[in-house]
C-alpha cells in the first residue's frame, strides 16, 4: 500500500484544486485547507494506518506470493481464506476443519485432484516409470555424460574412433557441436582429435568441457587434456590447453583413466579449475590446473599453458572434484595406492594456491575398491565405496569432517531433483537400480531395477531427471522421468489420541 504523495502544497499545508468547464478545459486553480477548527483530529487515512509494510510482511510471509501493491481489501482477503499455505502441517485437538485439510495418515493424493498440494509434495507414491529417449542413431563405446546448464540439455560419447557433444533446448531433438581439428602445440600447428569428453558445464559465461585430445606430429602420437570453451550454445568450439601428458602408450588405458574422473571443471566466480592426472615412470598424482581466462593459441607466438597456474597436488589418483556452493569449499577426491598401503582421501581447500588438507574416508583398503560421485543433498555432501557396500557423509566449512552412514545403501550417482535424491547403484555383476529417497539417511524410499542400462551420472531440470545409458554397442540413449506427473504420498504423523495431525490440500 503506499501513500499519496502530492507536490502542489503550501506552506500551510493548503494543496492545489483545479476546477474545469463542462468542455473539461481547465478553468482556474485554488488551493484548499480544511479550516474546521475540530475538537479531535481524529486518525488519519493512511498507509500507516491501513496497511504498513510491516503487517503486509506478516500476512504474506513470502515475498514471492505478496502482492505487489496490496490493499486493504488483498489483506482482508487473505486472512478470510486463513494464513496457512498449501502443505502447511498443523495439529489440533479440533475435529471441524474444512474439506481443505487433509488428515497425515500417509495417503495418496493424486495430480489431477490436488496440483498444488502434489507440487510441495516430495515423496512418490510408486517406483518412478522410466521412458527410454533416443539421443543419436550412432553406435557409442561408452564415456557417456549429461548435464542441464544455463537452460540447455547436454549429452556427451564417444564412439570407436571420437568423441562427441550434443545440445538440446528439450531433451528430444539434438544437435551435435564441430569439433576443432588443429591446435597450436610446441610452435607448431598439430592436427587434433578430441576422443573423450566430460559434462559440460556453464561457468564464468562459457559453456565448459574437459576433454582428452589426440595429437599428431608425424610418427608421434600424444594425449593431452585440454578444455574446449564456446560463448554461445550454437556457437563455434574452441580449444584450451592446461594440461598435456602421456599417460600410456594404450589408447583404451588412456581412454579409461579420464572417465574415471568426471566432475573436473569448476569456476568460483573468479577462475576455471580443472582437475587431470599426471603419469611419470612410477607413479601417477593428482593435477589441478586454474586460470582466469580461456584462450584459443592462434599461432607460435602465444606461449603454450600461457594462462594456467598449479600442479602436482598428491601423489594419489584423482577419482572426482566437487565444489561446494555454500561455501566454496574445493574438495577433491582420491586414491592413495603405493605398494601394499592403500586408502582414500578427501582433499579440501578454499584457496587452491595454498595448502591441501585432507580427511581419510576409508582406512586401508584394497585397491579395488570403487568410489561413487559426490552428492550434495539437504546440506550436506555424501560419497560412497561401492565395493564395501558403505556411505560416507562430509561435513565442515573451515575443516572437513566425515561420518560412516552404516544404515545408508552405497550408490554410484546421484542427483536432487523435485526434493528428493534420485540415485544410481550399478554392483558388480551389472545389475543396475535406481533409488529415490527423500532422506537418504532414513533409507530409500523405492528401489527399482531397470532393464535399461542406465549407469552414469544422472541431470535435474526442475521436476525433470535424466540418466544417460551405457551407449557400449548400442545407439546412444537416456532414460527419463517427470516427478511432475507422480501421486504423491501424504506424510505419515501419529499423535496421540487426543489430537490429530491435517495438512491443507486446497485453498480456501
Amino acid at each position: 500500500m503506499k501513500d499519496r504523495q502530492p507536490t502542489q502544497v503550501l506552506a500551510n499545508g493548503a494543496i492545489r484544486y483545479g476546477f474545469y468547464n463542462a468542455d473539461g478545459t481547465l478553468n482556474h486553480y485554488e488551493y484548499l485547507k480544511r479550516d474546521d477548527a475540530p475538537t479531535e483530529e481524529g486518525t488519519p487515512l493512511n498507509k500507516a494506518n491501513l496497511l504498513s509494510d510491516a503487517t503486509a510482511a506478516k500476512i504474506w510471509p513470502g515475498a514471492a506470493t505478496r502482492p505487489e501493491d496490496p490493499t486493504v481489501n488483498d489483506a482482508l482477503f487473505k486472512l478470510a481464506k486463513g494464513t496457512s499455505e498449501v502443505g502447511d502441517i498443523t495439529i489440533t485437538a479440533r475435529t471441524d476443519l474444512s474439506s481443505a485439510w487433509l488428515p497425515c495418515d500417509g495417503r495418496t493424493v493424486s495430480q489431477e485432484q490436488y496440483p498444488s498440494l502434489c507440487a510441495v509434495l516430495r515423496t512418490p507414491d510408486s517406483p518412478a516409470i522410466w521412458t527410454e529417449k533416443t539421443v543419436s542413431t550412432n553406435i557409442g563405446a561408452g564415456g557417456d555424460a549429461l548435464s542441464y546448464e544455463n537452460g540447455h540439455w547436454f549429452r556427451t560419447y564417444r564412439d570407436a574412433t571420437s568423441a562427441h557433444i550434443l545440445v538440446s533446448d528439450d531433451g528430444e531433438t539434438w544437435t551435435e557441436w564441430a569439433m576443432p581439428q588443429n591446435f597450436w602445440l610446441n610452435s607448431t600447428i598439430l592436427s587434433t582429435r578430441v576422443v573423450a569428453a566430460h559434462a559440460v558445464k556453464y561457468c564464468g559465461g562459457m559453456y565448459v568441457c574437459s576433454v582428452l585430445v589426440l595429437c599428431a606430429k608425424s610418427s608421434e602420437v600424444s594425449y593431452y587434456r585440454g578444455v574446449l570453451f564456446a560463448s554461445d550454445v550454437f556457437g563455434q568450439f574452441r580449444i584450451d590447453a592446461p594440461d598435456r601428458q602421456v599417460w600410456y602408450n594404450s589408447y583404451s588405458k588412456i581412454a579409461d583413466d579420464f572417465a574415471g574422473t568426471t566432475n573436473d571443471v569448476y569456476w568460483d566466480g573468479q577462475r576455471f579449475f580443472v582437475l587431470g592426472t599426471q603419469q611419470d615412470s612410477y607413479n601417477r598424482y593428482a593435477v589441478i590446473r586454474y586460470t582466469n581466462q580461456l584462450t584459443s593459441k592462434s599461432g607460435p607466438a602465444e606461449s603454450d599453458d600461457q594462462a594456467w597456474t598449479g600442479g602436482a597436488l598428491t601423489n594419489d589418483t584423482p577419482l572426482g572434484m566437487y565444489v561446494r556452493k555454500t561455501d566454496g569449499m574445493i574438495m577433491i577426491l582420491c586414491m592413495y595406492s603405493r605398494s601394499t598401503e592403500y586408502s582414500t582421501n578427501v582433499y579440501y581447500t578454499k584457496n587452491v594456491a595454498g595448502n591441501l588438507s585432507n580427511v581419510s574416508i576409508t582406512g586401508t583398503e584394497s585397491a579395488d575398491e570403487k568410489f561413487g560421485n559426490f552428492v550434495e543433498f539437504n546440506g550436506a555432501v555424501y560419497i560412497c565405496d561401492i565395493d564395501y557396500g558403505r556411505t560416507y557423509k562430509i561435513t565442515g566449512a573451515d575443516a572437513l569432517t566425515s561420518a560412516l552412514m552404516s544404515d545408508v545403501s552405497a550408490f554410484n550417482y546421484g542427483a536432487a531433483c523435485a526434493g528428493q535424491i534420485v540415485a544410481v547403484y550399478q554392483n558388480g555383476t551389472n545389475q543396475r537400480k535406481i533409488m529415490i529417497a527423500e532422506d537418504i539417511e532414513q533409507g530409500w524410499d523405492f528401489t527399482a531395477t531397470l532393464s535399461a542400462a542406465a549407469g552414469n551420472q544422472p541431470a535435474a531440470a526442475g521436476t525433470i531427471v535424466r540418466i544417460p545409458c551405457s551407449s557400449n554397442g548400442a545407439v546412444v540413449k537416456d532414460i527419463m522421468h517427470n516427478f511432475a506427473y507422480d501421486n504423491k504420498k501424504i506424510p505419515n504423523i501419529t499423535t496421540d489420541a487426543r489430537s490429530k495431525a491435517y495438512i491443507k490440500a486446497l485453498e480456501e
